[in-house]
């Protein structure tokens, strides 16, 4: 990528560039966790409504060593 003749535009009042950079990556975070909550949301749902879904039998999966747990 060559920016050599490319055009610089100020964005938002002057001398608060650096505010309005970290408002911009918050907004986007949001929207990126906004993005992974939907379909998550959407699929928890699915799961429930489902005939023959997997959630009540869950508990009673058989665990390949239940006495061990994992150690954080």
């Amino acid at each position: 990528m060559n920016f050599d003749d490319a055009t610089g535009f100020l964005i938002g009042p002057e001398n608060e560039g650096l505010n309005c950079m970290f408002t911009f990556m918050n907004t986007a975070r949001i929207g990126t966790a906004i993005q992974g909550v939907g379909p998550a949301e959407l699929s928890y749902q699915w799961l429930w409504i489902t005939p023959g879904n997997a959630a009540p039998c869950a508990p009673c999966r058989v665990r390949k060593n239940p006495t061990r747990w994992p150690t954080a």
